[in-house]
This record gives C-alpha cells, structure tokens and sequence, in this order.
C-alpha cells in the first residue's frame, strides 16, 4: 500500500507539472499570435510559476541536514523514542519540509509494508542557522535484526510540482528486536535419572551426580583422590578412575529454524512462539546461574556453548536474530 501511495503522488506531481507545461505553451503561442501585453503577462507568470515549483523544493532541503539517534537494542512490542535533530546551515529559514526514513522494524503489521521510506512528519519551520529537536517514539512490532535509515528530508512546497530529497547515511544504523518474553516463576528441570532433577527446585552451577565407569593413566592436573591404587600398584603405573556424569546443572535448547518448519506468517507464525518461549525459558536460567546452551538446526548452524550469566543470556538472544 505504501508503495501504491509513493507512485500514486508521483504520477500527480507529473500530471500538474505536464498539464502547467502545457498552459505555459497555449499561453505563448497565443501571445505570438496577439499583439497585445496581456497573453505576455500571462506567459511570463505561468513560467515564473513553473521555475518556482522546480527550483524551490531544491532550495528548501538544500542546506538542511537531519540526524537520528536511538537505541541499537529493544524488546518485541517495546516503544523506543528516537531523537531527531534536524539543522539549518542556511541563513533564510526553510519551512513545509517532511521527514522520510526507512525504518523496517516498526509498521510491520499486516497489509504494511515496512521496507519502504515512508515521511513520519511535516516540519513546520526552522529558522535560519539554527537547529529542530523532536523526540519520534515507535513501537517495534516484530522480532529481528533491521538495517535503520538512511534518514532525509523531502519536499514538494509549494506547489506540488518537483519534489526534492536529500538522504545522508549518518542515520543509518543496526536496530536489534528481541522477541518477547513472559515471567518465569519456577521451572521443573526432568528427564534425568538422578534424583537431583525431579523437583522444581533450581540446581546450583557444578552440581549433579556420577558413575564409576572405567580406569585410565594418570595425566598431569588429575584429581589424586581419584587414583586407584590397587590397580596403581599392580601395573606400577599411576590409574585414575573416570566417571560418566548421570545428570548436570545445564539445560540444553535444541530449535528447529527451518524455514519450512515454519507454519503462519508475521508474529503469529510458530516460529515466533516458539523463539518467545525459548526466550523466557533462558532468561530464567541463565539468570538463575545454570548452565544454558543453545543449538539451532536450520540453513545455518546455529550453537551456543554452555554458559550462564546475563551476558550468556544476550549470546543466545543474539543467535537467533
């Protein structure tokens, strides 16, 4: 729809522009043919008119500038505030000057269409060597990893005729969505053999329990209280003992990303869901201090090495961008 809406402006500026060309002809041609100084007149006000609605957009964002400032990271339906600073260099004020940016994170709703510039407002007027500040909040309506920008400003005043855009890449930058996530208040940790598991009780980072499952050499910073020493002292060599853990404090995520895993479209698809659920769950643990690793099967491999923490906590979120 918005793409429909920037063609549907650009066809009516041309449509006035061609239909003015169009007067200022009839308009000269019959001065030609007339000897009198009105049809002049007319002619020269119509190609006045005609310059003015060519030249003057251009002259408006000419010495302008903007520059937008936000955050780089937020959460799924928070609302951010970003600031706008727009600047005249020029020592005439400009005024009737909108704000277009590219902003794909925000109007992602269905039936928009979020890739496309779009003008977020009229500036009104802004004096001359002197600068507009304005705070813009938006709300991020859809996970992901969005390129913001570039930021510019455009004009068609006053007549409608021309319009005139300046863009610089000052305002471009990264804009991270984390999906939302939903309080956690306990979590029962099951599937394990040992007792340890089977409560809603949280497990403390190293903990957990162990079988004896085999011997092997002594190797440089082993434990010696797990050297066998009647199996040392028969084959005259140092004999530890190993042991195969029954149940530990790490939770492990396994994801399927696939594209064709996924069923729906936008926020309400299953990948959504299941990313949001998954988020709440490692947010829990890992601010808890347990052990929490992410493995995602999709075209890319994704992995998450055991780690807990909140800076653990972000590496996962950030896996999944």
């Amino acid at each position: 729809m918005a793409i429909i809406g920037q063609l549907g402006g650009c066809l009516r500026r041309r449509l006035r522009l061609f239909a003015l060309i169009g007067l200022t002809l009839v308009a000269y041609i019959g001065a030609v043919n007339r000897a009198q100084s009105l049809p002049w007149f007319i002619a020269a006000l119509l190609t006045a008119t005609l310059v003015v609605g060519l030249v003057w957009p251009h002259w408006l964002v000419g010495r302008l500038s903007v520059v937008r400032r936000g955050p780089d990271r937020a959460e799924e339906g928070e609302t951010i505030n970003f600031a706008v600073d727009v600047r005249n260099w020029g020592y005439l004020p400009r005024f009737m000057v909108e704000l277009v940016d590219r902003l794909p994170a925000f109007g992602a709703a269905p039936g928009a269409a979020p890739g496309v510039a779009r003008t977020l407002g009229m500036i009104g007027y802004v004096p001359g060597r002197s600068s507009r500040c304005f705070t813009m909040p938006l709300v991020c309506e859809k996970r992901g990893f969005y390129r913001l920008g570039p930021v510019g400003l455009a004009s068609s005043f006053p007549l409608g005729l021309a319009e005139a855009r300046q863009q610089r890449n000052d305002g471009v930058h990264c804009l991270t969505v984390y999906p939302a996530v939903f309080p956690i208040v306990s979590l029962a940790l099951r599937g394990a053999p040992s007792q340890i598991h089977r409560g809603g009780y949280l497990l403390p980072e190293g903990s957990g329990a162990a079988e004896f499952c085999g011997l092997r050499e002594y190797r440089l910073g082993d434990n010696p209280r797990h050297i066998h020493w009647p199996t040392s002292a028969r084959m005259n060599e140092l004999m530890v003992k190993q042991f195969e853990p029954l149940a530990s404090a790490c939770v492990h995520f396994v994801l399927d990303l696939a594209r064709g895993s996924n069923v729906g479209a936008g926020r309400q698809a299953t990948l959504e869901y299941v990313l949001r659920i998954a988020a709440s769950m490692a947010r829990f643990t890992c601010y808890n201090n347990i052990r929490t690793r992410l493995t995602g099967a999709a075209r890319r491999a994704v992995e998450v090495e055991a780690g807990s923490g909140a800076m653990q906590y972000q590496r996962i979120l950030t896996s999944w961008r």
